[in-house]
């Protein structure tokens, strides 16, 4: 697809897309970027890891991890063969019912110095958190709630962050209210509803 995949090049930004694409495909996934600054030959570049996760009903989280990147040589064949593996298990796994969280992580960097993993492994856990019960993952600004993703035909309702309607649904619901501390973006199962907190 891209043989030039050095980190930070015109094909290694091609075949991130290309994953992210592949990923967005995947229904009930959650994909997310993490964008960070990595050296390669005594410069600074800028790099990114895809992941794609499937929630679980636990926060127990199994990792699968690909190199994307190389600055050529064997390890140009061997990362391709990575993303093909990381792809065709998202494929053969996305049907499946699964208890633990699934997370995919297609990396950047591992031609200097593996610092897309070092970059998951450093940050990765600030996505998720277990709140009073329940698996929430963080997508940029917004936490969901795990439940959402097993749960069909929920009602989505939207309600404003520190609006009267906000707490008056705390009121209603004091159980939420641990959920809903996590931020002003908070996407939370209460009942038969998806509320959407914005």
């Amino acid at each position: 697809m891209a043989p030039d995949r050095t980190p930070s090049s015109e094909g290694d930004a091609r075949v991130g897309d290309f994953v992210a694409q592949r990923f967005g495909q995947v229904d009930g996934g959650e994909v997310s970027e993490q964008n960070f600054t990595g050296q390669l030959d005594g410069n600074d570049v800028d790099m990114r890891n895809v992941i794609l996760t499937l929630p679980g009903n636990s926060a127990r989280t199994v990792v699968v991890m690909a190199p994307r990147d190389s600055a050529g040589g064997p390890g140009a064949a061997s990362s391709a063969a990575a993303t093909g593996m990381l792809l065709q298990l998202v494929n053969q796994l996305r049907t499946q019912s699964h208890n633990k969280t699934l997370v995919f992580v297609s990396t950047d960097g591992s031609s200097a110095g593996a610092a897309g993993a070092s970059e998951f492994a450093q940050n990765y856990s600030q996505q998720v958190k277990v709140v009073n019960g329940r698996a929430f993952y963080q997508n940029g600004m917004t936490w969901t709630d795990s439940t959402s993703q097993t749960q069909q035909n929920l009602r989505r309702q939207e309600v404003k962050f520190n609006s009267d309607e906000y707490f008056a649904l705390i009121a209603k619901h004091p159980e939420a209210a641990e959920w809903l501390a996590l931020g002003n973006e908070v996407d939370v199962v209460l009942g038969e509803e998806l509320v959407m907190v914005r």
